[in-house]
């Protein structure tokens, strides 16, 4: 299934080192941000291999790769979504005002290979401040796109994530 999309937002222009935090009383559904690119290579499919022990050759072995529907290496599934967690909290939406990860869905549409450059948008999709006391359940959506060479992109992935994010008076110093 390919989706093309234009760019939906701009850059948030956050970055971990002077991220203001947003408690939950700050967001709200609809708001998006997107991320800035990353650039996948095939040492990162190496190296997630070899910390998860996931070996298969489709991962691995470009000759075994070209064999199959994909016509080469495609990275994993699991690291595509660790990578557009690490997307969605470089745009400055998520830090310290994330208490706990809840759960995941994702959903694959396009492989990601070496030398792909992505993005991601995050967007809040519900707000819930009556989880707990201390916090409230945020679910994210994020998509993952790919670039291609004629500058458009395709969405390649999309994940839901369902977190507990603080209340005001209860964020972290």
């Amino acid at each position: 299934m390919e989706k093309s999309v234009e760019k939906l937002v701009e850059n948030s222009g956050k970055t971990p080192a002077n991220q203001e935090q947003f408690p939950l009383e700050s967001l709200h559904v609809g708001q998006e941000y997107r991320s800035e690119a990353f650039a996948f290579d095939g040492d990162k499919i190496q190296q997630f291999a070899e910390i998860s022990g996931d070996r298969n050759p489709i991962h691995l072995d470009p000759d075994f790769a070209r064999r199959t529907i994909y016509r080469g290496v495609i990275a994993h599934g699991q690291l595509v979504a660790a990578i557009a967690a690490g997307l969605a909290f470089s745009t400055g939406i998520m830090g310290k005002n994330i208490l706990a990860l809840e759960s995941t869905h994702e959903q694959f549409f396009q492989p990601v290979r070496p030398g792909d450059q992505i993005y991601g948008t995050t967007r809040i999709d519900s707000v819930d401040p009556s989880a707990a006391r201390r916090c409230g359940r945020v679910v994210w959506v994020t998509r993952i796109f790919k670039v291609r060479e004629n500058g458009d992109s395709v969405l390649a992935m999309e994940a839901r994530m369902s977190t507990l994010v603080f209340k005001k008076a209860y964020m972290p110093k």
